[in-house]
């Protein structure tokens, strides 16, 4: 699409979830189409769906003490979002980790 045909779109579909509002208050956009722009192809994982189906799952698996997250460990890759989704599933694994630990020492020192 065209900057201004993004710009539509992204209108269109804002004004689905905030009718009579979103036009409204629109001044003015701005839109790049990263995935064109020569210094920026890399910045971003792109799983294969082989990749996806095999070592994505492997890889969000804690080994030992080792947690892996960020945005290349999610399905918004390329976004902050998605890294901040993968730190709160493994925040959660690591939690229950150290709740399983703490129960085990508890039942130690009663045993």
């Amino acid at each position: 699409m065209s900057p201004e045909g993004r710009a539509q779109y992204a209108l269109d579909n804002g004004e689905r979830i905030h009718p009579g509002q979103y036009k409204e208050n629109y001044e003015n956009a701005f839109s790049v189409a990263w995935h064109l722009v020569p210094e920026s192809l890399g910045g971003w994982a792109s799983w294969s769906s082989d990749a996806r189906e095999n070592a994505y799952p492997l890889l969000n698996e804690p080994d030992g003490r080792v947690y892996l997250a960020g945005e290349h460990l999610s399905y918004l890759t390329g976004w902050m979002a998605g890294g901040i989704e993968s730190a709160w599933i493994q925040l959660e694994k690591l939690h229950r980790r150290a709740a399983q630990d703490e129960a085990r020492q508890a039942a130690a020192q009663v045993a």
